[in-house]
């Protein structure tokens, strides 16, 4: 695992795109991935990359980045840490690159010092809500829709 840079982004945000593209298959009928998404965009990828106190962990194989986490200080001041993203290249999963990916940001947040931690996941992603449950994450029962692509959303919380 290495830091992300921002000559990353490109990288990032097409693994984003392809994991969000997997949603197809818990999601309603109907639903698809937007081009307008903010996450595709590597421009916002970079803005996300320079906001202070930002962490991003890179995991590559071959060359290629196949799977990253992100955490950033919680904008909303809800918790000390906000983690914005996991996302695994779907030929990785099951390798415990995710799990992996996760304990190194928790890790990294309580070296910085942060108590607390928040995230939001897509609702019916059981998968990616069984890996933040097996690490000590928690839903709060609050829920959301993602305005962009009206994913709707649930909020996990740990005590770091």
């Amino acid at each position: 695992m290495r830091p992300a840079t921002e000559a990353d982004a490109a990288a990032l945000t097409d693994l984003v795109r392809r994991g969000v593209e997997t949603y197809v298959a818990f999601m309603p009928a109907g639903w698809a991935t937007v081009d307008h998404d903010p996450m595709f965009d590597p421009e916002y990828v970079r803005r996300q990359l320079r906001t202070p106190g930002v962490w991003t962990g890179v995991v590559e194989d071959e060359g290629e980045v196949v799977g990253f986490a992100l955490f950033l200080p919680d904008a909303d001041g809800e918790a000390d840490a906000y983690l914005a993203s996991v996302f695994v290249d779907a030929r990785r999963w099951g390798k415990g690159l995710g799990r992996s990916l996760l304990a190194a940001a928790m890790d990294e947040m309580r070296r910085r010092g942060h108590r607390t931690a928040r995230l939001w996941v897509a609702r019916d992603y059981d998968r990616a809500r069984r890996t933040y449950e097996a690490a000590g994450w928690r839903p709060t029962g609050a829920e959301r829709v993602y305005a962009v692509d009206a994913t709707p959303l649930v909020e996990y919380r740990i005590e770091l």
